[in-house]
């Protein structure tokens, strides 16, 4: 319906520009007016196509003698509306007088802003337009009165680049319908057009309601100059433009729509990578001497490109005797009868070319003329394999064996340990720890220890804090210098009666038996103390135990701690039926660790994997002299795996054992 409409009001608009070219001034030379009549044919059809009917004798009498002349082609371009559209004039009541010339929204002949015999003024900007208070249409490249709206004044609209009143207010198509008009819901406009399919074929609904040829085909892709392509957009109206890339050494043009890469001279696209542009200079690349793929040769010399020809310069000893670039420098000179020592110099009858020079035959097998000498290349140091090949190895005396550079002997402190020949002896065995006086002779890593390799002898450097104070490199830096009273800070320096060393310096020991001053004035048991172990500030890893002050890992242990000065004992029956205890300190691959009769801890555990089974602990008050409360605690490695708190108040009875039915058994623990 919506074609059909558009296609009637260009059929009107077709009729009432022949009545305007017929019935205005313009035809009889009278005062100019505007050259384009679009605006004044729109504003008469806004008003006067209306549904055909009868309308009393004092309306038609009543309007104005120009009008009546446009109304008659209205009303011709409404006939040939009805054969298209018979019932259009159903929207109007039949009982309803229906004003059909009713005076135009603007006169037919408004005076133009622009006399009608000034031709339109190109553009590329509105500034060019200034002079006759126009904007460019910058499609066309010409000045107009307006574009949009915008550029109008007062309640005017913009319509075929004229401005013109705007259209009267409407709720739904049916109030445009006598226009041959949509309804614009947004603007409540009569209007030629919401979108393009109200327009003819190959036009475009411009923002302000009125329909325009496509500037563009859209998606069409051309070339807005020499440099720059432009892509046509959805609606046909407008286009984006890019730029063709700049390339090195080249220049990108636009063609056919499409930009193309022409190279400099000198110049040429040969890895096909448009990123790079014309990348590589035929005139100096040997692999595309003059154009791409024309690879300079150079077997037996060095190969140049110059000024885009390919050039060859022989290697000593080499020459280009048969004249074809494309085998290089072919010719050994130093060995060719034909050409020896030059091309062309051919060796007479007899004699036979060595190292360039035409010399008598005669050299015993296996032997050959080296500089006029004959010589077993397969065991000649100076001439190995080849005249002129020379053996030199480093830190090596070399050897010529089957024409190949060997290695006879090594300098003194060096060895040949990688077995390869190329770079001679090359370890030096005076200070490689892995190769210390001989090939493969590895220095072991001893205890607390760092290990050297010195004159090519094996020997250690102590870690920090310990020292080697038996002399023996065997077990390595044996001794704690910071927490052994006979060697406290030093080998030999030993601490006087009553002193303690910590930290490497002997000071006076005000701890109980057993227990030694750390830094910070706490006493510590260093045989048993796992932050502590053997030192202060030695700690333990998580999951291991210390015992006589060495640190050891138990995948599993069980500790008792109690809370107050009493005898409580930790006792283990293990899965294969022994228990262990203070009176029994091993069994089953567990350890009974120290009896404590303070506060603990006491603790039974193994430093291998315990044998599977359930483990039963039981917490024996040997001796309490009151409510006593203790915590037993088990772990896997370094896993706090279970934990049991309980009280005594009263002594076990004597002989005590742990067992499953034990009323002492707290712990029934599977690892």
């Amino acid at each position: 319906m919506r074609s059909q409409r558009a296609s009637l009001r260009h059929l009107s608009l077709v009729a009432l520009s022949l009545v305007a070219a017929c019935s205005s001034p313009r035809s009889s030379g009278n005062t100019p007016v505007e050259t384009d009549a679009s605006a004044d044919v729109t504003s008469d059809l806004a008003v006067d196509v209306a549904p055909a009917v009868d309308v009393p004798d004092d309306r038609v009498a009543a309007d104005a003698p120009g009008d009546a002349t446009a109304a008659d082609a209205v009303d011709a371009a409404a006939d040939v509306g009805d054969d298209v559209l018979p019932d259009a004039g159903t929207d109007v009541p039949e009982d309803v007088a229906v004003a059909v010339d009713v005076p135009a929204d603007v006169p037919v002949d408004v005076p133009a802003d622009v006399p009608a015999d000034a031709p339109p003024l190109a553009c590329r900007s509105d500034r060019e337009c200034g002079a006759r208070a126009q904007v460019c249409e910058r499609t066309l490249g010409i000045c107009v009165d307006c574009l949009t709206a915008l550029d109008c004044t007062g309640t005017e609209i913009c319509a075929g680049n004229r401005c013109v009143p705007a259209p009267p207010p409407c709720r739904s198509d049916r109030d445009c319908s006598a226009r041959m008009q949509v309804c614009n819901a947004t603007r409540m406009l009569c209007v030629d057009c919401n979108t393009a399919v109200d327009c003819p074929p190959n036009n475009v609904c411009n923002p302000d309601g009125t329909c325009a040829p496509q500037a563009c085909v859209p998606s069409s892709v051309t070339c807005a100059d020499a440099s720059t392509v432009r892509v046509c957009s959805a609606d046909g109206r407008t286009f984006t433009s890019t730029p063709c890339p700049a390339v090195a050494n080249g220049v990108s043009r636009c063609g056919e729509g499409a930009c193309t890469t022409a190279c400099n001279p000198g110049f040429a696209d040969c890895d096909g990578n448009a990123a790079n542009g014309c990348e590589t200079s035929t005139l100096t690349s040997e692999a595309a001497c003059g154009r791409c793929g024309n690879v300079c040769p150079s077997a037996g010399g060095s190969a140049a490109c110059v000024a885009g020809s390919c050039t060859l310069a022989c290697s000593a000893g080499r020459g280009d005797c048969d004249g074809s670039a494309a085998n290089g420098c072919e010719t050994n000179l130093g060995s060719s009868n034909a050409h020896c020592g030059r091309c062309g110099g051919a060796c007479g009858a007899g004699l036979t070319c060595t190292d360039g020079t035409c010399a008598l035959t005669g050299c015993p097998s296996g032997q050959t003329r080296c500089s006029g000498t004959c010589v077993d290349l397969n065991a000649n140091v100076a001439q190995c394999g080849a005249c002129g090949r020379a053996c030199s190895l480093p830190n090596a005396t070399p050897a010529c064996a089957s024409g190949s550079c060997v290695v006879a002997t090594c300098s003194a402190g060096f060895g040949d340990c990688d077995g390869s020949a190329a770079n001679g002896c090359e370890t030096d065995t005076r200070t490689t720890t892995s190769s210390c006086g001989a090939c493969g002779n590895i220095c072991p890593v001893p205890q607390n220890s760092i290990p050297a390799c010195v004159g090519g002898s094996c020997g250690i450097f102590c870690a920090t804090g310990f020292g080697s104070c038996d002399g023996s490199n065997a077990n390595g830096c044996e001794v704690s210098l910071t927490s052994s009273n006979s060697h406290c800070g030093a080998c030999g320096r030993a601490c006087s009666t009553g002193q303690t060393c910590v930290a490497g310096a002997c000071v006076s020991n005000t701890c109980g038996t057993g227990l030694t001053p750390c830094p910070g004035g706490v006493c510590r048991d260093l045989a048993r103390d796992p932050a502590n172990c053997g030192a202060c500030g030695r700690a333990c890893t998580a999951g291991q135990l210390c015992t006589a002050s060495t640190c050891v890992s138990t995948p599993l242990r069980f500790a008792l701690t109690w809370n107050v000065t009493a005898d409580l004992d930790i006792s283990v029956l293990t899965p294969g039926g022994t228990v262990v205890s203070y009176a029994t300190r091993t069994g089953g691959g567990g350890t009974f660790d120290t009896d404590s009769m303070a506060m603990g801890p006491e603790q039974i555990y193994w430093t291998a994997a315990a044998p599977a089974g359930t483990y039963y602990v039981c917490v024996i008050p040997y001796r309490v002299t009151s409510a006593t409360s203790y915590t037993l605690q088990a772990f896997r490695g370094a896993t706090l795996a279970a934990t049991r708190n309980g009280s005594h108040t009263a002594n076990a009875p004597s002989g005590s054992t742990c067992s499953a039915t034990s009323p002492y058994m707290v712990l029934a623990f599977v690892p």
